[in-house]
């Protein structure tokens, strides 16, 4: 009898192992794997630890999905992104921008309709307002993770040093360039060489100058739109102003935004526009001008059309889902975890503005990231980047042209003329 309770024993602890085992492999065999691209490589990025933070989250309460992420810097990223998606060979999930550069991938099938595959409720989370870059013909195309700005930075310890006033109008910037100038100092931070950063000021220069309408015309080129208008002229007229006055480094046009950021860092450089993003950098443990920061809303023209309270950016960018993917319910799934998850964690990290509904210890958000949301609680409008809302080769034809007049290639009136050339 012994023998035979010790033979059965036996059996049983085999049977739990090789159970065990088939169940282990079985759900081994149902494991998904997705792969995800973005941005956010370089470790200067604010918004790198919040996403990598996102994704372990993911991975924890998701065992079933092997997440496969690969992400490149931003600018290698765009051709990166565009050769994949044209060979049919996009990851499951992957970001990218909203507005006219997103609508070609829309347009040539390439991405998914996320609305068709998520409840009305798991929508409804999602801030009103934020998905108007992200919808063509009623269905929606990327979720948002964020809403963003430019604001200008200024370093308040430079101001004060050099006794100078934080400007609210073109003549008051150019009264604060020169005296920086003539101290030594370097008055505005850019890096020319990625392009989209000097947009950052030609946008919101164009938004004073010719005002949001003239804007939101040629930068969607609606009816009537005309980059050769009388505010059109004043923006480039002015800008060309602000190269002359030595604004910018002198190599400006050859140095990335990352190696421009770094004197302004360090607190040796006491203006820079840029997105809102900025302040998480502003505001890291390890920075030197932790608490010396402020943003404030880019001067008025005087002349211009333009209101002080109007700004460039929204919901510009987000995740999508390929078309092509063979896992569609899990990608939207895995899209949508993202958004939703990387928006609260780079609002709490101080690197975005929240696209999604939540609840937060406001306690917990760093100070300089709550005045950018104070100062966009008064916007009277709010415009996309023209680099984001044009198409194709007309966002790549803007930041060329823009990149011309850094350099001094071209004049303000070569510039406005360039630009019309987009219209056509």
């Amino acid at each position: 009898m012994k023998r035979f309770v010790k033979v059965c024993g036996i059996i049983f602890a085999s049977l739990i192992l090789f159970g065990g085992a088939a169940i282990a492999k079985e759900k081994k065999a149902k494991q998904t794997t997705l792969k995800v691209w973005s941005i956010w490589s370089a470790d200067s990025e604010s918004n790198k630890a919040p996403f990598l933070k996102t994704i372990e989250e993911y991975k924890k309460s998701h065992p079933e999905v092997k997440i496969e992420l690969t992400m490149t810097e931003a600018e290698a990223y765009k051709t990166k992104i565009r050769t994949a998606v044209a060979a049919n060979d996009a990851p499951d999930v992957f970001y990218y921008n909203a507005g006219g550069i997103l609508k070609s991938f829309v347009d040539a099938k390439k991405v998914l309709p996320i609305s068709d595959y998520m409840s009305k409720e798991n929508m409804s989370r999602i801030v009103d307002g934020t998905l108007s870059n992200m919808t063509f013909n009623g269905k929606v195309y990327q979720l948002p993770y964020t809403l963003a700005c430019s604001v200008m930075f200024v370093n308040t310890e430079l101001f004060d040093k050099y006794n100078v006033k934080i400007p609210e109008t073109w003549n008051e910037l150019l009264k604060a360039v020169k005296t920086f100038k003539d101290a030594g100092i370097t008055p505005m931070a850019l890096g020319g060489k990625d392009r989209w950063t000097t947009c950052m000021y030609t946008d919101l220069i164009m938004l004073r100058a010719a005002g949001y309408d003239e804007c939101d015309k040629a930068f969607y080129k609606k009816t009537g739109a005309n980059f050769q208008s009388a505010g059109m002229k004043l923006a480039a007229e002015k800008f060309e102003e602000l190269i002359k006055a030595g604004a910018f480094p002198k190599d400006t046009i050859a140095i990335t935004r990352d190696e421009s950021e770094v004197p302004f860092y360090a607190g040796r450089i006491p203006m820079y526009v840029n997105g809102n993003w900025t302040a998480a950098n502003c505001q890291a443990a390890s920075s030197a001008v932790k608490g010396k920061i402020k943003a404030v809303r880019f001067p008025t023209i005087e002349g211009g059309k333009g209101n002080i309270n109007d700004f460039m950016g929204g919901a510009a960018e987000g995740f999508c889902v390929s078309s092509k993917t063979k896992q569609k319910e899990k990608a939207v799934e895995l899209c949508a975890y993202l958004a939703e998850n990387h928006s609260r964690n780079a609002y709490m990290a101080g690197a975005g503005m929240p696209t999604w509904k939540m609840n937060v210890d406001d306690s917990k958000i760093d100070p300089l990231i709550k005045s950018i949301v104070d100062l966009t609680s008064k916007a009277s409008n709010f415009l996309l980047w023209g680099n984001t809302a044009l198409e194709g080769n007309d966002s790549e034809t803007m930041m060329d042209i823009v990149s011309e007049m850094l350099a001094g290639d071209i004049t303000s009136t070569q510039f406005c003329s360039k630009f019309q050339e987009i219209l056509k």
